[in-house]
């Protein structure tokens, strides 16, 4: 959506409106399914409920400039893979150009606040210790930002200036 700014495609107000909504929407549908899971029982198990707790407690103590660093080169990777599989011919092509990027950010243990709007409701109904405004402040907020960072600037800055710019000033 950045480059189609960029483009003056649309505007950025709609490129913030549309965002606003998918990032409510994906923090309502994180935290139903949370609290599903939590309803479940499936986490009845102690060693499944303290993995939660940490896995919660872990990213919400993580310091400031590392949880930006890491939701950056997440997001990086994140916008990558999308587009990536766009070169795929055939549906299983798509899910290997996805695959690689996605597992290399969830394995380095890089920051998504998508992915958070999960793990930290579930962490937070199973008891972890930590607030509320401790989960945005200390982790959401922060995660957006670099998020933003990696996929809406970095990557389509990069794209623009490789391969858009030139049609541009035509």
């Amino acid at each position: 959506m950045t480059v189609s700014v960029i483009r003056k495609e649309i505007t950025i107000g709609s490129m913030f409106k549309n965002w606003t909504i998918v990032y409510f929407a994906n923090f309502i549908g994180a935290v139903l399914l949370a609290w599903l899971l939590y309803k479940s029982g499936l986490y009845g198990s102690e060693a499944m409920t303290a993995k939660a707790i940490g896995i919660a407690e872990a990213k919400v103590a993580l310091p400031l400039g590392a949880v930006i660093i890491r939701a950056v080169f997440c997001n990086i990777l994140v916008v990558l893979a999308v587009w990536m599989q766009t070169g795929g011919k055939d549906i299983i092509s798509k899910i290997f150009a996805m695959w690689f990027p996605i597992m290399l950010f969830v394995f380095a243990g890089f920051e998504h606040s998508v992915a958070n709007m999960f793990f930290l409701p579930i962490g937070y109904m199973l008891g972890a210790n930590f607030t509320l405004s401790e989960m945005i402040l200390n982790n959401l907020i922060p995660v957006t930002i670099g998020n933003i960072i990696g996929g809406a600037i970095v990557i389509p800055m990069v794209y623009y200036y490789t391969y858009l710019r030139k049609d541009l000033q035509k």
